[in-house]
């Protein structure tokens, strides 16, 4: 993914999760931009760094209740292959 490359993956019952990881690598600065709808409020924002092999960055998550999407947008330098994404509680 390159500087405004959007994944969206739907959909997810949210009812008490508190974190979001992504495990990226790449030669990326910058942070993946976490939203409850393609045009959606930002729920999470997760600050990125360069990586040789698969690495785990994570932020807070604050998202309403409920059956909702979410998509991933890189905002940075550098591009970054996104492998996966974890949510904790």
């Amino acid at each position: 993914m390159r500087d405004g490359a959007t994944a969206g993956f739907r959909y997810f019952n949210f009812e008490s999760a508190k974190n979001i990881s992504v495990k990226i690598r790449g030669t990326g600065t910058g942070q993946m931009v976490v939203k409850d709808d393609r045009q959606g409020k930002v729920v999470a924002i997760v600050d990125v760094a360069p990586s040789d092999s698969w690495a785990e960055f994570s932020g807070a998550l604050s998202i309403d209740a409920g059956k909702k999407p979410l998509y991933f947008t890189y905002e940075g330098e550098g591009y970054v292959d996104f492998m996966s994404f974890t949510l904790r509680h």
